[in-house]
């Protein structure tokens, strides 16, 4: 009984192996780019200021600051802003970028924000 289980079981055995090396060897396996997420930076509201979600801003250099602007008020400042951001808003931007507002905590209006 052995030896004709494993002769019968042998047939469907290759076939399912077949069909699984098919499936893999499709030439979109790996077609998709990735996605590039933004890194974003932490901002809290002025008092008295809200940040809404997707909202385009301008982004300042003040000092060792960065202040989010909405047209000519400030509205809010980044939360420690590391040197390298601060750097590369001076140099590119002349110390002026344009950010996006990716989400807001309602609870404490804390803002996620990227920079262009």
């Amino acid at each position: 009984m052995g030896v004709d289980f494993l002769s019968k079981a042998t047939k469907s055995f290759q076939k399912s192996w077949d069909r699984g090396r098919e499936l893999l060897d499709t030439p979109v396996l790996f077609d998709k780019e990735p996605e590039m997420r933004e890194r974003c930076y932490t901002a809290i509201p002025s008092p008295g200021s809200r940040f809404n979600e997707k909202a385009v801003l301008v982004v300042r250099v003040s000092g060792s600051d960065l202040q989010v602007f909405d047209g000519v008020s400030c509205i809010g400042r980044f939360l420690a802003p590391p040197k390298t951001l601060i750097d590369e808003v001076l140099g590119n931007g002349r110390g002026v970028a344009v950010a996006t507002v990716q989400r807001v905590a309602e609870a404490s209006g804390i803002a996620d924000i990227s920079v262009q």
